[in-house]
């Protein structure tokens, strides 16, 4: 539903504003919204998207820009990518997709610093993953 979805964006653009105050950023913009340090330089920025639809951007190639979606998209983004290879080799060159409840899970987690969030955002990718069987 629409309405039940921009509520999920608003909540995702609040809660990576408040992570970005929490770990001492300054945070500038809505979509992207920014991560700024005290230097004026971009160190995170986030494209919060209510569909699985991705249109051309500035931000495209930018490697300091995660995109947001739910995490219902994902599979759909994978199915795609499977079937376009321009959208494999965009997803394959270095971007990153954070789902939905993964920020949430990051803006819950109160022991966050800036060091550990590179390795804490890789924690849930974007595709389905098969989980592997446990050894006899």
């Amino acid at each position: 539903r629409p309405e039940a979805r921009s509520r999920d964006c608003a909540e995702m653009r609040s809660l990576l504003t408040d992570l970005g105050h929490s770990l001492g950023w300054e945070v500038e913009g809505e979509n992207p919204l920014l991560w700024v340090d005290g230097q004026g330089e971009v160190r995170f920025g986030f494209r919060i998207l209510e569909t699985s639809v991705w249109g051309p951007s500035p931000w495209d190639a930018d490697s300091r820009v995660l995109w947001v979606l739910p995490g219902g998209r994902a599979g759909l983004i994978a199915e795609r990518a499977r079937r376009d290879p321009r959208l494999r080799d965009w997803l394959e060159s270095g971007v990153r997709v954070v789902k939905f409840r993964h920020v949430r899970r990051l803006a819950a987690e109160r022991s966050l610093t800036r060091e550990q969030l590179p390795s804490r955002l890789a924690i849930d990718p974007p595709e389905r993953q098969v989980p592997q069987l446990p050894l006899l």
